[in-house]
């Protein structure tokens, strides 16, 4: 088939552009694939000249497929969400891009919106990702199943595969609560234990400290000890 543009002059004395638009893409094959295009342009004289096109093409009608959905609080292997500021990532298996005005997350299972387009999408590499920033959520414990909206697609608009299992996360929106202090006078080298007496320690020695913690996923805790060290 043929199709005929009209071409509109440029600044650039003797320089006109020629633009096709819409053109149909009616083809079947899969992957790559070669396509050879021949230009005709005719003056008034008239006189034609011809000039060659040859391009690699690739068709993709295939979805994204979501392989995870994590939050930036991971600990072994299970989603936590805080309160605020939380970052979702999830990652695609995607043939060409995925883009950030057109994934979805359906975030209100947390108390957020029901449509949430990602901050941001990462084409740079062979699995593609997305980014959801600042995400926050009303509940204060529990879990939640995240989802995917109906029409997310990837950049080309192939619609998103469903996912074949949930995304869950474990949500901790309560601060740990520290119940107990102990400490033990340990001797130092050479010298025997000191008695576990209260506030009877001898400079040299060490300290054995142990706090319990109320709290359903405390990962580490950190104590600050210059008041025991002259000069901290």
């Amino acid at each position: 088939p043929q199709g005929s543009s009209p071409c509109t002059a440029l600044q650039a004395a003797g320089t006109y552009e020629c633009i096709w638009r819409s053109v149909p893409v009616l083809l079947t094959p899969t992957g790559e694939f070669q396509v050879n295009i021949l230009f005709t342009a005719a003056d008034r004289a008239p006189i034609s000249t011809t000039a060659p096109l040859s391009a690699t093409l690739k068709i993709d009608e295939e979805g994204p497929q979501v392989t995870s959905l994590v939050s930036n609080h991971l600990v072994n292997d299970v989603s936590w969400l805080a309160r605020q500021n939380n970052i979702l990532t999830a990652t695609f298996t995607e043939n060409n891009a995925m883009n950030s005005q057109k994934v979805f997350l359906d975030l209100s299972p947390i108390g957020g919106q029901p449509r949430v387009a990602a901050t941001s999408c990462n084409n740079a590499t062979a699995a593609k990702t997305c980014a959801w920033e600042g995400i926050g959520t009303a509940l204060e414990s529990g879990t939640a199943t995240l989802s995917f909206t109906s029409d997310s697609t990837d950049a080309l608009g192939n619609v998103l595969v469903p996912p074949t299992t949930p995304f869950s996360f474990s949500i901790d929106g309560v601060a740990p609560v520290v119940t107990s202090v102990t400490l033990r006078a340990v001797g130092t080298a050479g010298t025997p234990q000191i008695p576990a007496v209260r506030d009877l320690i001898i400079t040299g020695n060490s300290l054995e400290i142990t706090a319990n913690v109320a709290d359903t996923s405390v990962v580490a805790a950190t104590t600050d000890f210059s008041s025991l060290q002259s000069g901290a």
